[in-house]
């Protein structure tokens, strides 16, 4: 559309035949993604979850942002599959 900026690409290369709505869902998962790497999600937050007695709700949260953020990747890349 005119007047609008492109859509933000991956850093990652992806084939041609993803539209730009999956690469679009493919890059905010790639940045929405917390898990793992030093600073993480996985580091101090559990901790801190801890000692405020928030580990039940810290452990529920992860594991609907870790399966949200699965089920929109799998989306973006089976949006490509041709029957």
């Amino acid at each position: 559309m005119k007047g609008q900026a492109p859509a933000a690409q991956p850093p990652f290369l992806l084939p041609a035949v993803y539209k730009v709505q999956a690469r679009i869902l493919l890059n905010a998962v790639y940045k929405a993604w917390v898990f793992g790497g030093m600073g993480s999600w996985n580091d101090n937050p559990p901790y801190s979850a801890y000692l405020h007695e928030r580990e039940q709700d810290y452990t529920l949260l992860s594991a609907r942002l870790y399966e949200t953020l699965v089920q929109c990747a799998r989306g973006a890349v089976n949006s490509v599959v041709l029957l």
